[in-house]
């Protein structure tokens, strides 16, 4: 028919703490197949149970996880071939009110028995509904054991390129150049705070008699209002803009049997801003302006034969 291959297989895997506590359940199903002229095609769906997370609050009380499900494509053509390459796209949404999707595009480029290059480029977009940004002691938050574990809504956007060629001149000379940029910017809506332990239940700030204000960068926080007992606290702005650009060549001559000679190059450009807004043009301008940091290297090797 239009197989040449074809799979279905699933998984059902279950975690649990040493006191007895689930942390984790999925259900998974997995649909593979190779058609007549070598392209490839997989999908995967898998739902997610209600467990505790042992880790959400960094070593804090567990916090319920809610129901999730999610779904992944890929399509790949023949690899065979001298250019070929894959998409993907993944997508899922909980019962927490988060939801993320991912896409991926990659070429591969056999030009020839020597020299072979290939470009990845991914996008994703994350919506987490209780992502963790502090914790916060305080005698009288009694409920949460005189800590206030501090979460807020991210709204996160990342784009990254990976580039990689390897060119072998001879069996003792050979190239290899890696290069990623990348974009990553995540804002903040909504701060709040775990309510009680064991639950997915948050008070938010700014609601009820809590108070929250923002200026200088730093959020002003009054969990019960600033008449009320608990003191105030500040944290600083979580929202990110986070760029970088990162090089690798790495050029390696064998200059007699067994002994070997490297000289590397890495060039490195990072920068960062307290805001969560995703401009492509703007971002790309500030990072090429950005110094880089260069480090030249070089490792030499030497075979002794006994």
């Amino acid at each position: 028919g239009m197989f040449r291959t074809k799979a279905i297989d699933g998984a059902i895997v279950r975690e649990f703490d040493f006191g007895g506590k689930e942390t984790y359940e999925s259900y998974h199903l997995f649909l593979s197949g190779q058609f007549l002229n070598y392209w490839r095609a997989s999908l995967s769906l898998a739902y997610y149970g209600e467990t505790y997370d042992d880790q959400r609050t960094r070593g804090g009380p567990l916090m319920k996880s809610l129901s999730g499900r999610s779904m992944a494509l890929n399509l790949s053509s023949d690899s065979r071939k001298s250019l070929y390459g894959s998409l993907n796209a993944s997508a899922g949404r909980g019962e927490s009110g988060g939801w993320l999707y991912t896409t991926g595009l990659y070429f591969n480029w056999k030009a020839s028995s020597s020299l072979n290059a290939s470009v990845n480029v991914d996008f994703s977009r994350v919506h987490n509904a209780s992502q963790f940004i502090a914790a916060v002691a305080d005698a009288y938050a009694a409920t949460t054991y005189g800590t206030r574990y501090v979460f807020g809504v991210l709204d996160q956007k990342q784009l990254s390129t990976a580039l990689r060629l390897n060119w072998t001149f001879t069996p003792k000379l050979s190239f290899q150049l890696f290069l990623q940029p990348l974009l990553s910017t995540g804002s903040f809506p909504g701060i709040m705070e775990l309510a009680q332990p064991g639950t997915f239940m948050f008070n938010r700030y700014g609601e009820g008699k809590s108070q929250i204000s923002f200026a200088d960068g730093q959020y002003t926080i009054y969990p019960n209002g600033s008449a009320g007992q608990a003191p105030g606290f500040r944290i600083g702005n979580p929202d990110f803009n986070f760029k970088s650009l990162r090089a690798n060549a790495v050029f390696r001559w064998e200059y007699l049997p067994g002994s070997t000679m490297y000289f590397v190059w890495t060039n490195e450009k990072m920068d960062y801003e307290s805001r969560g807004d995703f401009t492509f043009e703007r971002d790309v301008s500030r990072l090429m302006r950005m110094t880089p940091d260069n480090v030249y290297s070089i490792k030499i090797t030497y075979w002794i034969n006994p």
